[in-house]
């Protein structure tokens, strides 16, 4: 009798010990996930800044929904078709899209600048409702008017050497002149005329690993 009843708590104790890790298996973990330094908007939507959701195993997470929350930005201003596939709530200020079978999700933000706040605690984003991090946002079109002019290229040149981030498209929180030159290059995007300019990952060069 007295053997059953340790070999009974014996299961009990391993079921405990395993059951944690079962349970946390596909939920999106912030430590593990790779979150863009900044999410980067141009109305051409040829910046891409990608997140990669992870569980607690570090196993990427196919079909997890991905948020960006713009609820703390004085204003929410994308184009008709703020990114690919992804879906847009103006009444909430969100964007959201679902990851691939690598963990990524791939945010081309077609938008202009939002009244975000300056630094840190701009955006908040989420993995299936779990915090990943609070990202910066950069917009291209420093004056909101949907499109990249030399106006836009002239407020980013005269925050050179500030840590502006809303202009630091490249991640390394300052404004330097290659913030400038991104700027430049995509001079003429709008919402519905695609620039000449490569497609990139500026937004992710530079990766916090949470």
């Amino acid at each position: 009798m007295a053997s059953r009843y340790f070999v009974a708590i014996a299961a009990i104790v391993a079921f405990v010990l395993v059951a944690p890790g079962m349970s946390s298996a596909g939920i999106p973990s912030a430590g593990n996930s790779t979150l863009p330094t900044s999410f980067v908007g141009s109305p051409d939507g040829l910046i891409v800044s990608a997140v990669i959701v992870r569980d607690i195993a570090n196993n990427p997470i196919r079909m997890s929904y991905v948020t960006l929350d713009f609820s703390n930005c004085a204003g929410f201003n994308p184009c008709p078709m703020a990114c690919t596939s992804c879906t847009t709530v103006p009444a909430n200020k969100t964007i959201s899209l679902f990851t691939d079978a690598a963990g990524s999700a791939r945010f081309d933000l077609r938008m202009a600048a939002s009244g975000c706040p300056n630094q840190f605690n701009m955006l908040r984003a989420y993995a299936d409702g779990v915090l990943l991090g609070n990202p910066v946002f950069a917009s291209l079109d420093q004056d909101g008017d949907l499109s990249v002019t030399p106006a836009d290229v002239a407020m980013v040149q005269a925050l050179v050497g500030s840590n502006d981030l809303r202009a630091d498209f490249d991640g390394d929180y300052a404004v330097t002149p290659s913030d400038v030159a991104i700027a430049q290059a995509h001079l003429g995007a709008t919402c519905t005329i695609p620039s000449a300019a490569q497609k990139s990952s500026w937004g992710s060069l530079k990766s916090i690993y949470r």
